[in-house]
C-alpha cells in the first residue's frame, strides 16, 4: 500500500494543504523583512531624514494635505494645476497649450518686423558709411 489513501477522510478541523504558490525573489525579500521586522531602503531613508530635520518629498506632501485640512482648502493635485494654468492662458489670451517643445519655444519674425529690421540696417550703415569701402591710404616707407 501507498500509506495514504485518498479515499479515506481528513480529520476533524484540518484541511487539504494547497500547493505554494512559486514566491519571485522581490515577494521572498518583504516576506523576510515581515517577519525580522527588517526596514526597507526608502524606510530607513525616511527614518533618517526625521532623526535629522530634513524634509523630503513624502514629508513635504504630507505637510501639505495637513495644511489643506486644517484650512479646507482641497489639495492641488498636479492635473489640478494644469488646468489651472490652461484656464490663466485662455483668460490673458495666450493661446498657446500648456505643453512647450522646443519648437514653440522659438521666436517668430514676421516678414513686417523684417522690413523693419532691414530699413534699421541701412539707416545705420548710411550713418557710419558702412556702404562704401573704407580706402586704403598709401602710406611711403623711408
Amino acid at each position: 500500500s501507498s500509506g495514504i489513501n485518498a479515499e479515506w477522510p481528513l480529520r476533524p478541523g484540518t484541511e487539504a494543504a494547497e500547493p505554494e504558490k512559486e514566491l519571485t525573489d522581490d515577494d521572498k525579500k518583504k516576506a523576510r523583512a515581515e517577519k525580522f521586522g527588517l526596514q526597507t531602503d526608502d524606510e530607513k531613508k525616511e527614518v533618517r531624514a526625521a532623526k535629522f530635520g530634513i524634509d523630503t518629498d513624502t514629508a513635504v506632501e504630507a505637510k501639505k494635505e495637513q495644511r489643506a485640512a486644517k484650512f479646507g482648502v482641497a489639495a492641488v493635485t498636479k492635473t489640478a494645476g494644469a488646468d489651472k494654468k490652461a484656464e490663466r492662458a485662455a483668460r490673458f489670451g495666450n493661446g498657446t497649450t500648456t505643453t512647450t517643445t522646443p519648437s514653440n519655444n522659438k521666436l517668430s519674425v514676421s516678414s513686417e518686423d523684417k522690413t523693419v529690421e532691414t530699413e534699421k540696417m541701412k539707416k545705420r550703415a548710411a550713418r557710419f558709411n558702412l556702404d562704401s569701402q573704407p580706402a586704403a591710404k598709401a602710406v611711403k616707407l623711408d
